[in-house]
């Protein structure tokens, strides 16, 4: 049995075996001198995997790690995303600012809603002085009660914006999120039932021998927090458009 190199004949690959012309050289010395080529072979054939790049191979993508780095655009995505919810943040805080102005202007037109006016007793036959509040109408005192209800949530909902607006957790913000979106929808439930109470109750009283007949400045003034408090519902829908759309996206 003779050895050729370091590989026997029966353990050579066939293609490492090439015939040499040169005289004194054995074919079997061939593989050795491939293997020492390619260990040999300088570096600057490669890229990124020295080991894997040899000349005459073809690089493959499988020659290259692939990159865990987010790519520039997905970044640009994102940070726009957050942008755009940022500014839907101001918008909401400026929205519940609104409203709270109409709901405290509401509060206040009711309670201090009073007119006296002098009426003749039909059974002493001489006048007298009757003071008339806003609680002789009941729907009035539920529209009343609205408008306080609508007023504190309000000032939670802003407190509420700035924490979402200002680096708090993502948990918190989830937690904030959804308590906005339950909110939103209960105070505008209220205050739209409050303006229809208080509509229906104006109206049913402005007849030709109803009270708005003679308390005229009572009614003018139970009108106008009426509609103050029709505008805070049309503000408390835009923030509850806005609640339910980040709820829907999942986003903050």
């Amino acid at each position: 049995m003779v050895m050729g190199g370091y590989f026997h004949d029966n353990q050579v690959p066939a293609d490492y075996i090439k015939p040499f012309s040169v005289e004194g050289h054995d074919s079997r010395d061939a593989p050795l001198r491939k293997i020492s080529q390619s260990a040999e072979t300088p570096h600057e054939y490669t890229v990124e995997h020295p080991a894997r790049m040899e000349p005459g191979i073809a690089q493959t993508n499988a020659d290259y790690p692939r990159s865990t780095v987010p790519s520039a655009s997905a970044n640009d995505t994102r940070q726009e995303g957050a942008a755009k919810a940022t500014v839907w943040l101001i918008v909401a805080l400026c929205l519940q600012i609104l409203a709270i102005i109409f709901l405290f202007a509401t509060v206040g037109l009711i309670a201090s809603a009073s007119e006296t006016q002098i009426v003749s007793d039909l059974l002493s036959g001489y006048a007298v002085e009757v003071k008339l509040y806003y609680s002789y109408f009941t729907p009035i005192r539920y529209t009343l009660g609205t408008a306080v209800l609508g007023s504190l949530y309000c000032i939670y909902a802003i407190i509420s914006l700035i924490l979402r607006l200002v680096n708090i957790s993502r948990s918190c913000k989830k937690v904030l999120l959804w308590i906005n979106y339950i909110g939103d929808q209960v105070v505008l439930i209220l205050a739209v039932t409050g303006v229809t109470a208080a509509a229906s109750s104006l109206v049913s009283n402005n007849s030709s021998d109803g009270i708005c007949a003679t308390y005229t400045l009572l009614c003018r003034r139970l009108a106008a927090a009426t509609g103050a408090l029709l505008v805070g519902s049309l503000l408390l829908v835009f923030t509850l458009v806005i609640s339910s759309f980040y709820v829907c996206k999942r986003r903050i």
